[in-house]
């Protein structure tokens, strides 16, 4: 029960939503994106060092036709918090029902569902969570009947009537961007169990920002500051490169004074005849204390051109030297 095999269902279940929200969030944040993300450089020894960028994009990278699709990026929200629950039913031996409504009703009145890691053990997160998909089921279904409102550049205003009741919602291409980023942000670390305090802290950011579709209690948190990580060190002459993740989040915590932060890894092995780089996403960092970088992860390895270039002028300088 909720174990690897039922990890793979769901990665099986959530694939095509959390394909689709990732690229989507990913094309606004490049067409957003003039100031690039912090780098920060951590050598094997001080001092290490921190890199501003600016970019500047040209021509269409996909946002507008995001804005343009953002009825179907909410509803692809909405569905892969719905397989969610439907995978949690199904793994507690019941017999998931089609319906919406009917699936609440078992949510509701079934207390010794077992739910899985952090919505098991956090009573504020799974209450947000179970909320935000009774709200949104109505406007999923009216947008899928194609009765339901327009949108606007993105922003979705919802007017339509169903069983007697009126509904009447604006939500802000923001707000549809959050719900985005916080169903995608679910589905992976319940894929791969993979959330750390910084994961869960981006997930109750996010959910606060979205307060107007689930109408809970805020977790007034503040928004968690992104950084672009760079681990530059030594391969080792035999055996698996070993880096300490603590360091690294302790990096990351002093920078960010203590608030919130996200941070994509890429670890940047100095060796002959090129270096060895890993690039490694936030979701998918394990919450422990080191990472072996054996066989298992060398799907995350890369030799794009682009990457070695941008590693290159840190890993080819003596250690404990920064620019």
């Amino acid at each position: 029960m909720l174990d690897q095999p039922a990890r793979q269902v769901l990665e099986e279940m959530l694939g095509y939503e959390r394909y689709v929200l990732s690229e989507c969030g990913d094309a606004i944040r490049t067409e957003r994106g003039k100031s690039g993300p912090v780098q920060l450089v951590i050598n094997d020894s001080a001092p290490h060092s921190i890199h501003l960028s600016v970019t500047d994009t040209l021509g269409d990278i996909g946002a507008g036709m995001v804005r343009k699709m953002s009825p179907l990026v909410f509803t692809a929200s909405f569905k892969l918090i719905d397989m969610i629950f439907e995978w949690t039913i199904t793994e507690n031996g019941i017999t998931c029902p089609f319906q919406f409504e009917k699936k609440i009703e078992i949510i509701d009145t079934i207390t010794s569902i077992q739910y899985p890691d952090y919505l098991g053990t956090d009573v504020m997160l799974r209450a947000t969570t179970i909320a935000l998909y009774k709200e949104l089921v109505q406007y999923r279904n009216a947008i899928v009947h194609n009765r339901w409102g327009r949108a606007t550049e993105g922003a979705l205003d919802f007017a339509f009537t169903r069983k007697g009741t009126h509904y009447r919602k604006s939500v802000s291409f923001d707000e549809v961007l959050a719900l985005a980023d916080g169903a995608e942000l679910l589905g992976t670390t319940l894929v791969h169990q993979s959330a750390d305090q910084h994961k869960l802290d981006s997930l109750r950011f996010l959910f606060d920002k979205v307060a107007s579709l689930h109408g809970t209690a805020p977790f007034a948190i503040s928004q968690p500051r992104y950084f672009q990580v760079i681990r530059r060190t030594i391969m080792p002459h035999t055996g698996h490169l070993v880096v300490s993740l603590d360091d690294v989040r302790s990096h990351v915590v002093k920078q960010s004074s203590g608030t919130p932060a996200t941070f994509d890894l890429l670890i940047a092995a100095d060796a002959s005849p090129r270096p060895v780089v890993w690039k490694v996403p936030f979701s998918d960092i394990p919450a422990t204390a080191t990472v072996t970088l054996d066989e298992s992860w060398d799907r995350f390895k890369t030799d794009a051109a682009e990457e070695l270039k941008s590693v290159e002028p840190f890993i080819r300088q003596p250690q404990g030297q920064s620019e």
